[in-house]
């Protein structure tokens, strides 16, 4: 029979104490295995909940068809209902919010240079938002194209109705006796050819002043500053149109800045620098004055008004004094007091405003120009501006900017070169501007 020694006893009691040990560590190992996957598992679960709640987002650039100074950007979201969207654009001038557009797209005039477009995506569950950006690169075909040219000829700025580009052509000689015509030129065909609609230079000898369209009736004003200024209409609808004269000011003014806005036509006279609203309904133009931005008493110093532009119910207007040089009027037609609110003064000689978009464009001449009108460049002035300010846009020019308008994506602009006997109608890029 064998007897149990004390060693043995011992040597078992190590034994079960090391299993229990062992058996301990296992388990405590086994528990710290799941904590921690139980931890590494609340968070990815709390990183997906971030990013189930906030939408995925991705932007698409794409050229605006219909102008092709813009870009579209749109945004497309995982996520529908209780969106808004803020847009940031970071481009050459620095970085801006666009203020007022809360959609998922946005239309932006690009120039050449890199664009870079960023949206920030907000939903009720999302409420720190989600940013998403998109670079793009523009490009400018900078290439002048020769629309009409004709020697000793000036032209005036066009006027576009229906696809078709109408302007006046003008000989120009030292008597200033005009043989005057009015074209148009189909601007969607580049064989075209243009077409002569009415011959007037029996009637007119004087220059055009200024084109406005009201449906199929064309207005042109003309004037010499000697023998006469009036105003006709055209109905272009006709095949053989006829000059119908609406008013007649013998050689008293001029009527400049025809600007038609449904039935009402508003006109400022160079003379007296005054403002005219007219009912075109009626056979004739009475100039019915609504104020004046001029002397009001004999104490006051002159001032002519020069050109006018419109956008929405504000009338631009292009003004000359001693006091405020060259300088731009903003009226509120809403405003019954009709206030005039001078928006920049002191600018260079300039005679031709046009709006496009939110900016005014003006053809300068610098004033120490010599005889043969060197010195000519393009400046534009922001109406969004507070205050505004005049940019120059263009480089300078060796003969004179002589009128222009813009249509779509170009600008229409008739120069004078008498040195080199260049008198041509061209149009160019607005993104090269």
């Amino acid at each position: 029979m064998h007897t149990t020694t004390q060693k043995e006893v011992m040597d078992c009691r190590s034994y079960f104490t090391l299993k229990s040990q062992f058996i301990l560590l296992k388990s405590l190992s086994v528990c710290l295995v799941i904590s921690s996957i139980l931890f590494i598992a609340c968070s990815k679960d709390d990183d997906s909940t971030t990013i189930e709640n906030c939408p995925e987002i991705s932007l698409v650039v794409k050229k605006d068809t219909n102008d092709k100074t813009k870009v579209n950007i749109q945004a497309a979201s995982s996520i529908a209902d209780g969106i808004t969207y803020t847009w940031k654009v970071i481009d050459q001038k620095g970085s801006q919010e666009v203020k007022g557009n809360t959609d998922g797209s946005l239309s932006w005039e690009v120039k050449e240079d890199v664009t870079k477009f960023c949206v920030i995506v907000k939903t009720p569950d999302c409420a720190e938002g989600i940013e998403k950006c998109i670079t793009y690169t523009s490009s400018c075909e900078n290439k002048e194209e020769i629309i009409d040219t004709k020697p000793w000829t000036a032209f005036s700025k066009p006027v576009f109705k229906d696809g078709y580009m109408y302007y006046a052509k003008q000989q120009v000689n030292f008597l200033n006796v005009s043989k005057l015509a009015i074209y148009k030129l189909d601007i969607s065909d580049k064989n075209a050819n243009p077409i002569k609609i009415i011959d007037i230079e029996k009637n007119i000898f004087g220059q055009v002043r200024d084109l406005v369209f009201k449906d199929d009736i064309l207005y042109v004003s003309a004037a010499n500053h000697i023998i006469f200024s009036k105003v006709y209409k055209i109905d272009t609808s006709m095949a053989n149109p006829i000059l119908v004269e609406v008013l007649d000011l013998k050689f008293k003014n001029q009527i400049l800045g025809m600007i038609i806005k449904g039935n009402d036509m508003y006109s400022v006279s160079f003379i007296g620098a005054k403002l005219f609203k007219d009912d075109i309904t009626k056979p004739n133009l009475e100039l019915n004055e609504l104020t004046t931005f001029g002397k009001k008493s004999p104490h006051e110093e002159k001032t002519w008004t020069l050109d006018m532009a419109s956008k929405d119910n504000e009338l631009f207007v292009l003004a000359r004094s001693k006091e405020d040089g060259y300088h731009i009027i903003k009226v509120d037609l809403n405003d019954a007091s009709l206030k005039p609110t001078i928006i920049v003064s002191n600018m260079g000689e300039s005679r031709r405003m046009e709006l496009y978009e939110n900016d005014l464009y003006l053809l300068f001449r610098d004033s120490d120009a010599d005889y043969n009108l060197t010195g000519s460049w393009i400046g534009k002035v922001s109406i969004l501006d507070n205050p505004t300010s005049l940019v120059k846009v263009s480089k300078d020019y060796n003969f004179e900017l002589h009128d222009f308008s813009f249509y779509k994506e170009f600008m229409y602009m008739s120069i004078l070169d008498a040195g080199k006997e260049k008198f041509e109608l061209i149009k160019i890029p607005i993104c090269s501007l």
